[in-house]
């Protein structure tokens, strides 16, 4: 874990946070080419991202003390972390990380359900710097909105059909097969479940 705006106050924190992760899976494209040199398995992370106010400081006991975060914005971090791998994303961040830093195009992802709290959040993909943005990645994002919006409002077969679309177009882009998988996932949910007398 690490985390930014302690014990140094730091403004532009969501930046900082974003490029580093863009900067670690470079390093670990680096790292999985020697891995495959030596035949190992190739490694992978994902990686999380959140902000929000925490409690920071020394925590523990005085067997073991570590100068460290908790809190809910945490708590979603360790979540988001979690899931890129059901998502097939390197990095998620939170939806206050996405405002904080609009110097980064975002691809929505979806809404995940927060423990212990009744509402959802919003969940996002960094792809790219703002300057970065080619005429193809606005193309894409319009279609992927549109698809979005489609499994938003449960119209699976729309949804399915964009993000297969999008899904040719880019056969590396695990995030959606996911979708479809997921797609899949609620529409046999929707027909096993019994008819209303």
């Amino acid at each position: 874990m690490a985390f930014w705006g302690a014990p140094s106050r730091i403004e532009n924190h969501a930046e900082r946070a974003v490029l580093a992760s863009f900067e670690m899976h470079r390093q670990m494209e680096t790292l999985a080419e020697v891995f495959h040199s030596l035949n190992l398995p190739t490694p992978t992370i994902g990686i999380g991202i959140n902000t929000g106010t925490v409690n920071v400081g020394n925590m523990g006991s005085r067997y073991r003390l570590a100068y460290t975060v908790i809190g809910d914005p945490v708590n979603l971090a360790f979540r988001l972390q979690g899931i890129t791998r059901q998502y097939q994303v390197p990095t998620i961040v939170g939806e206050e990380t996405m405002k904080r830093y609009p110097g980064m195009i975002y691809r929505e992802l979806d809404t995940v359900a927060v423990k212990g709290k009744s509402a959802s959040t919003r969940i996002y993909q960094p792809l790219c710097p703002v300057e970065e943005k080619t005429a193809e990645l606005e193309q894409m994002l319009a279609l992927h909105k549109k698809g979005l919006s489609a499994w938003y409002q449960q119209d699976w077969q729309e949804a399915a059909e964009i993000f297969r679309q999008l899904l040719a177009s880019n056969l590396q882009d695990f995030y959606y097969a996911s979708m479809l998988e997921k797609i899949d996932d609620n529409q046999r949910d929707t027909r096993s479940m019994p008819d209303p007398e």
